[in-house]
């Protein structure tokens, strides 16, 4: 059988989640397809302003992600 485990360092992804977030899904997903595909400083001033309580745990999950990636070496993060 192979390993479930992904090593993202050799295939340049980061990834970061949360566990036990007391928002519903669609609300985090409202927040997250506000913020896709920008660099890390636009996202974080979006969030940061963003009117929306679910914005704070993706808040988290995005700074977490971003050290997950300095730990690891992959590419440049922009914090």
């Amino acid at each position: 059988m192979g390993s479930k485990r992904t090593n993202y360092a050799a295939t340049g992804v980061v990834r970061a989640e949360a566990k036990h977030v007391r928002a519903s899904a669609r609300k985090v997903r409202l927040v997250l397809e506000g913020i896709r595909g920008q660099r890390v400083v636009e996202a974080r001033k979006q969030l940061l302003f963003s009117p929306r309580e679910a914005a704070k745990d993706v808040e988290l999950v995005l700074r977490s992600a971003v050290a997950n990636a300095e730990v690891n070496q992959i590419g440049r993060a922009h914090v």
